[in-house]
């Protein structure tokens, strides 16, 4: 979030920045959000596999119990 709210605070400064030739801070905003969306995302999938976890192991568990009696 902090990357976009960057990007949207340089923009005023577009001018200023290519004279200086800094034009990709810019860039790097939208590199830096776009890498950060890629991560929530990862921990939000991960999150979700390792809630399952304990549950797919009681129903292998049952299953295979129930098999072996």
């Amino acid at each position: 979030m902090a990357w976009i709210v960057a990007f949207l605070a340089m923009l005023p400064f577009i001018g200023t920045l290519r004279d200086h030739d800094k034009l990709s801070w810019l860039w790097i905003c939208i590199a830096g959000f776009g890498l950060g969306l890629i991560g929530l995302e990862y921990c939000r999938r991960r999150r979700n596999i390792l809630a399952e976890q304990p549950a797919r192991r009681r129903a292998e568990a049952s299953r295979f119990g129930a098999a072996g009696d």
